[in-house]
């Protein structure tokens, strides 16, 4: 049913099918069968334009998948490569290139891997990585059957890489041979994607010809019935055309854009509105469910009577038994909870604060006595706090009046000396408005972990930090050019290789509902990325 709605163009329809065979494979006990739902619930709202909504059914969909199955390999590598497409969507190339890379992991098909990689190879090429994504290409285009609709997409997209590259040499050519393979093959979409192509070669050199395929893209839009590529050819065409005549290309870009944004929005609106009246329907019979199981159990009692008084009695006798022992190991939790905390205070404030003072003076032959006084005379202060048990981030436990941004600044270039430069990128106050005194703290105490953990380990001679805002989120990168980790690591799934210090950086990261991630290789030095959702 699902499937015949998505080809009558009814995507709400299928989505509603899609949820309703998840449901019944889920009474089954059907993994697999609750991953395809899922997967093909993401690629449907993928299709139209809901790509959170995407993501979020494709992240549902990975734990009910075996990395080891064969056929669950397979949905792993369809549903990466939704991930990636819906991240590229929405602007996030580092994460597509993830999730892309995953996708030709769990791929066993040739052809598959050689879509993933075209799609990998647009993504490297978002963030500047023209000779790696040509390189890719290479490797994608000697997969592909030669005369195949792949092989022309790859074709395709290599020759113009190497275009933005500054080589012309046989793109023309190649451009064609795509363009003669997609016809031959009647593929509309393919030619669709040359005749764009072939237009953005011909800026700049002809302006007839790039007039004549923007204007054969635009048609072939039509054709398909796709609103979105109508839009970008008609914006092809408002670009290339004259001034004077651009009226009517105008008029009906407007008109399309409305359109489709009502569309988009109704769709939208009916996935979520589906998977919530669904949610609605299970809790409303898990409710049925367990308010008969209480009649039931009414009954029971009722009949048991004087077994059920003594049973109560003996009951109550283990549960005080198991209260005191539960709340004895609760009160030992605590405290140990508490030495870990202030633990990692004194990690934190003392040692790492110490060890600050210690780089400064090594490697400054002037420093001033009143600087290390003050640095000296803060940890004093925040280590009073540690011992009466003061919150440091609260108003009383706060001794730095400066704006975040110069102590920011200061912390970080504090371990710059002679043999070690450290950059900063985007430390303006702008970048940290918005965040809490408790949350600054924090961030200072990670930033201030990772420059320890560079001035014990790395030997970098550069060390570069960046802070940039970017939908709802602030971005810190932090890249130098040490020695690395032996072996190397990458993600949140090395964690076996954090020493303290990390591991404290990790948590800390977490607790402002942040991400971050550590990448090391031998000789390529450590970078660190971390992002945490910010209110703008």
């Amino acid at each position: 049913m699902a499937y015949k709605f998505l080809d009558d163009q009814q995507p709400d329809s299928a989505f509603y099918y899609f949820d309703k065979a998840k449901t019944f494979y889920m009474k089954r006990n059907d993994s697999l069968g609750i991953a395809a739902a899922y997967i093909n619930m993401a690629i449907t709202q993928f299709e139209y334009n809901d790509f959170y909504g995407s993501q979020e059914s494709s992240i549902e969909a990975i734990p009910y998948l075996d990395t080891i199955d064969q056929t669950s390999r397979s949905y792993l590598s369809m549903n990466y490569n939704t991930l990636g497409n819906s991240s590229d969507e929405i602007n996030l190339p580092e994460k597509a290139i993830y999730y892309y890379q995953q996708a030709i992991r769990f791929a066993s098909d040739s052809s598959q891997v050689a879509v993933y990689q075209n799609n990998l190879a647009l993504s490297y090429r978002k963030i500047g990585k023209k000779v790696e994504a040509l390189e890719l290409l290479k490797s994608s285009l000697a997969k592909s059957e030669y005369g195949s609709l792949d092989y022309a997409r790859t074709l395709s997209n290599m020759a113009n890489t190497r275009r933005l590259l500054g080589d012309t040499t046989n793109v023309l050519k190649d451009l064609h041979r795509a363009l003669q393979i997609r016809k031959k093959e009647n593929h509309l979409i393919g030619m669709n994607s040359s005749y764009a192509l072939l237009s953005d070669y011909y800026v700049g050199k002809n302006s007839d010809s790039a007039m004549y395929y923007a204007k054969k893209r635009y048609e072939m839009a039509k054709q398909l019935k796709i609103p979105t590529d109508q839009m970008k050819g008609l914006k092809q065409l408002i670009a290339l055309q004259p001034n004077q005549n651009n009226s009517d290309y105008f008029k009906a870009y407007i008109r399309i854009q409305d359109s489709v944004s009502t569309v988009q929005t109704i769709t939208r609106n009916q996935f979520a509105l589906i998977r919530f009246e669904a949610e609605k329907s299970k809790a409303e019979n898990l409710q049925l469910q367990k308010d008969k199981a209480l009649a039931e159990k009414s009954l029971v009692w009722q009949k048991a009577g004087t077994a059920f008084l003594l049973l109560t009695g003996l009951y109550a006798v283990l549960w005080f038994i198991r209260h005191r022992k539960r709340q004895a190991l609760l009160m030992e939790n605590k405290i140990q909870e508490n030495k870990l905390k202030t633990s990692k205070k004194v990690h934190d404030v003392v040692a790492n604060g110490i060890y600050r003072v210690m780089i400064e003076i090594e490697h400054q032959d002037q420093l001033e006595k009143e600087h290390v006084l003050d640095q000296l005379e803060d940890m004093y202060h925040k280590s009073r706090d540690i011992s009466h048990e003061r919150d440091m981030e609260s108003e009383e436990g706060v001794h730095d009046q400066r704006a975040y941004h110069e102590q920011v600044g200061d912390l970080i270039k504090s371990f710059a000396n002679e043999h070690c430069k450290v950059l900063l990128v985007g430390n303006e106050p702008e970048t940290w408005k918005g965040i809490s005194k408790k949350n600054k703290q924090e961030l200072l105490n990670g930033f201030q972990e990772l420059m320890v953990n560079m001035s014990k380990h790395s030997m970098a001679s550069t060390v570069l930090f960046k802070f940039e805002r970017m939908n709802g989120f602030l971005l810190i990168q932090y890249s130098d050019n040490g020695i690395g980790v032996k072996n190397g690591f990458e993600g949140m799934d090395a964690r076996a290789y954090y020493g303290k210090g990390l591991k404290n950086t990790v948590s800390r990261m977490e607790s402002l509902n942040g991400q971050i991630n550590f990448e090391s290789r031998e000789g390529e030095g450590f970078k660190c990325r971390i992002e945490i959702p910010v209110k703008d």
